[in-house]
């Protein structure tokens, strides 16, 4: 909300897992105000519907043109990315969300990991102690 976004789109695959549980090799979260969705494809469905919970869950093959349909369906104009994402995949955005505002975004969720809860703390002195 401080950074007057209607929805973020994050594809980076240790964000997306940060975010919901899910450890695919293929997964997109878009985030607003009112839904939390996950798309991934066919293969990972199963395993996303089990780890997954608080967000809507997507197989589509398209992630993008599947995000763009609920943003423009939802009525939103102004929509975050992660900024570090291949020149194609920027271009099928632009595509995509045609209409729409693009904002890139630097180490948005980076700076939400940053911040651990107290399982991560114990999570990092067991490990810690390991070693």
């Amino acid at each position: 909300q401080e950074k007057e976004l209607d929805g973020i789109i994050i594809n980076n695959l240790k964000n997306v897992y940060y975010l919901t549980g899910f450890w695919g090799s293929n997964g997109t979260v878009f985030i607003s105000r009112d839904r939390q969705v996950l798309v991934t494809d066919a293969r990972y469905i199963i395993a996303a519907k089990q780890e997954v919970t608080g967000f809507e869950i997507f197989a589509e093959r398209d992630e993008l043109a599947t995000i763009a349909k609920i943003a423009k369906d939802m009525g939103l104009s102004r929509i975050g990315f992660e900024d570090e994402i291949s020149v194609s995949y920027y271009h099928r955005m632009q595509t995509a969300f045609e209409g729409l505002e693009l904002v890139p975004q630097t180490q948005f969720v980076e700076a939400l990991r940053m911040i651990k809860d107290e399982t991560e703390i114990a999570t990092i002195r067991k490990a810690c102690s390991i070693s």
